[in-house]
Parts: structure tokens; sequence; C-alpha cells
């Protein structure tokens, strides 16, 4: 066989496009009557069912723990926190660093230890 193939000087590449080339010639009338009978289409659907695309479902993101957050946050604005979650420091700025961390009145009533 290599024989054959050295002495005619066939390569992989001419003997692949040209199996390809006979085989879409022998194909085509049964490709013709696939398209044109609908009863063959429908029994192509029922053996290779279309993949279903399954929706990705959004995670939701983690922020980590509400106090450690808060804490943070306090640290970049200069004050301190204690172990309960109060926060010391500036009168401003321990109001303002609690009313954003959306706490009710009462949880920050509570929790607002100032030094002035």
């Amino acid at each position: 066989m290599n024989h054959i193939l050295t002495r005619l000087q066939l390569t992989p590449q001419l003997l692949k496009s040209s199996l390809t080339a006979h085989l879409n010639t022998f194909l085509a009338p049964i490709r013709e009557e696939y398209l044109a009978t609908p009863e063959w289409q429908e029994i192509d659907l029922k053996g290779y069912p279309p993949p279903v695309s399954e929706k990705k479902v959004k995670k939701a993101k983690d922020k980590g723990d509400p106090a450690k957050r808060a804490a943070a946050a306090a640290a970049k604005k200069g004050l301190s926190v204690n172990e309960d979650g109060s926060l010391k420091g500036d009168k401003e700025e321990v109001e303002k660093a609690v009313l954003d961390r959306g706490e009710t009145t009462g949880e920050i009533l509570e929790k607002l230890h100032v030094t002035e």
C-alpha cells in the first residue's frame, strides 16, 4: 500500500479531500429525500432531540458578617469598635457610621457610646 501511495504521490490531504467529495456526491440524494420528507425530520427529532439549555441561576453574593463589615467601615473612618459592636469616636462620625449600617433607632440608641 505504501508503495502505491508513494508511486502515485498521494498524500493524506489529497485522499481526504477526494474521499469527502465522493461521499458528498453519494449522500446528496439521501439528504434531498430527508429534506423533502417531514416524516423523516420528525423521526430525527424524536431520536435526537435538541439539547435543552438550562438557565443559569445567579448566586447571591455572600457579603460576609455584617459586624465585621461595620468594623472595617468604622476603622476606615477612624472609629474604634467595642466587642459588643458599639462604636467609639467623634459623636458626629459615630452617628453617621451607625446610620450607614441600616440599624433601627432602638438598636442605635442601645449601642451608641460616644466620647466627647
